[in-house]
């Protein structure tokens, strides 16, 4: 082809089918079943050559001003070889025969015409009985000695004869490019077939009506076997999805339990610090008694060291204490959630390897555990503990000690009896009302932090709920848009095989005013 066209087009055999044909200017189009497809670069064909994926669903129209098609009247397809063609692609290769008015079998000096090539010989000879077949013995400018070319020539004509009695066949060698310019425009002569060939042409013409006609029908059953498709692997899908979201909400549900059941053990323990060690701290305050304190105020004393010596306990050890159990806390939420991110980063490449491109990124919202370390570092960092009243109630006896207090405290000969009274019913009094109070206060932020636990869980997994959920309502309308579709073809089969019929009764009126009519086979 490089020798005809007086170009390089290109090194190696191409990997579509390209019609090389003469016309004022050069025009490259790409033709497909949906479309026609102008190539305005030469670089653009050049890559349509080269591909390897894909090649044979379009064929590649390249015209040029070119004086040996012009003079010849002659166009050439120049398809992929079929030495070790798969059969699918040697198929798709072969069902154009039709196209052409006779066929120019390309062989390898080297090895010709081999049993591979003998085999394709008769593929052609079934699929076109009346196409005529000749032979091109390339790379003879290999074969050393003229003697060993002649050989060559004469045994590999030999052998076709004996296949093909009919068919003609020309040497070629590369080095002599300018001489055999003459001898392939006589070779071209030698075997074109002109007789009838208008009626030939239109024979072809009808074949290829014919199996357009033939494929569109067999489109509609296509159609109809994809949207069948379709529906159920959106069904499969669908039942797939619903699954993965509610794993996703049980797994939501089971790591709230977890995280919070170990948020609240650690609230329960500090809690239950606080329940032993503060009434121990105020039994020990009765140290603060002497027998020459001022008994008319020792109560108001009194509750003032026991506010102060709790608001130090908290601050200086039970605070520290909770910040570094809830930072083991954050860092054990941190793995469960991690767990759950591998969990949906599998399920995730399960999907998209069903759906054969990245689509679903189930991922999830880590800042819970960024809000989590500044909640945490907030409520621990300070408290300020509101005075509570311990040793100013009005229970009785309080009520007894505080006015014996006020009233016998100025005599001295009473204030032994006032010291043991006090010391005593500070180390035996309860404490609980006290401790009730200052977990009251100081768990109070805790416990809505607890409250917002679930809602921030929730929020970590939100947006793979979103996708899933997404994703299966996306299912559900395609299976829903599909039945439809699959409902009217099947409802109406008439709207789409009817104009065909139609077009196959015209086709058969024309065959036998023309084609029929003259008596020449019809291609089937």
């Amino acid at each position: 082809m490089n020798t005809v066209l007086g170009e390089d087009l290109q090194d190696s055999p191409t990997s579509s089918m390209v019609m090389f044909k003469h016309a004022p200017s050069l025009e490259i189009t790409e033709i497909t079943d949906r479309e026609m497809i102008s190539l305005p670069e030469f670089s653009d064909f050049q890559e349509r050559m080269d591909r390897r994926r894909n090649a044979l669903e379009s064929i590649i129209e390249f015209k040029q001003p070119n004086g040996f098609l012009q003079e010849n009247k002659v166009a050439f397809i120049d398809t992929p070889g079929l030495k070790g063609t798969p059969h699918y692609d040697r198929y798709e290769v072969l069902k154009n025969l039709h196209v052409a008015d006779s066929v120019l079998f390309v062989l390898d000096a080297n090895a010709p015409f081999t049993e591979k090539e003998q085999t394709a010989i008769k593929q052609i000879q079934d699929l076109a009985p009346d196409l005529p077949v000749h032979f091109l013995l390339s790379k003879m400018d290999t074969i050393v000695g003229e003697r060993e070319a002649l050989r060559i020539y004469e045994e590999t004509m030999s052998l076709i004869h004996s296949y093909l009695p009919d068919a003609r066949v020309f040497a070629f060698s590369s080095q002599y490019e300018g001489a055999q310019q003459k001898e392939l425009k006589e070779f071209i002569h030698s075997v074109k077939n002109t007789r009838n060939i208008e009626d030939k042409r239109l024979a072809k013409l009808l074949y290829f009506i014919r199996t357009t006609i033939a494929s569109l029908l067999q489109k509609r059953i296509d159609v109809e076997n994809q949207l069948v498709e379709s529906v159920r692997w959106n069904e499969e899908m669908l039942m797939k999805l619903n699954g993965a979201v509610n794993q996703l909400k049980d797994t939501e549900v089971q790591k709230t339990q977890t995280i919070a059941k170990s948020y609240r053990a650690i609230k329960e323990t500090i809690e239950k610090d606080l329940s032993e060690s503060v009434p121990k701290m105020l039994q020990e305050c009765s140290s603060l008694i002497k027998e020459d304190s001022n008994f008319s105020k020792i109560h108001l004393e009194l509750n003032d060291e026991m506010n102060r010596r709790i608001q130090d306990y908290l601050e200086q050890t039970v605070m520290p204490k909770f910040y570094r159990s809830l930072q083991e806390w954050i860092e054990h939420g941190k793995e469960e959630l991690e767990q759950s991110q591998e969990f949906l980063n599998e399920m995730g490449e399960g999907f998209n390897h069903m759906y054969g491109e990245e689509r679903l990124k189930l991922e999830c919202d880590f800042r819970v555990l960024d809000d989590w370390r500044r909640d945490t570092d907030r409520m621990t960092s300070r408290f300020q503990l509101e005075s509570i009243n311990i040793l100013l109630k009005r229970t009785p006896a309080q009520f007894l000690l505080k006015s014996a207090g006020k009233l016998f405290g100025a005599l001295s000969q009473n204030k032994a009896m006032l010291y043991n009274k006090y010391k005593t019913f500070v180390e035996n009094e309860d404490y609980s009302e006290a401790i009730a109070t200052v977990n009251k206060q100081f768990f109070q932020p805790f416990e809505l932090f607890e409250k917002s636990l679930e809602r921030d869980i929730t929020l970590f997994f939100r947006s793979p709920l979103h996708v899933l959920n997404d994703s299966a309502e996306e299912a559900r309308e395609g299976i829903q848009s599909n039945q439809e579709m699959l409902n009217k073809m099947n409802t109406n089969p008439e709207m789409f095989r009817d104009p065909l019929t139609l077009f196959d009764v015209r086709l058969r009126q024309f065959e036998w005013m023309t084609i029929a009519g003259k008596g020449m086979q019809t291609i089937y």
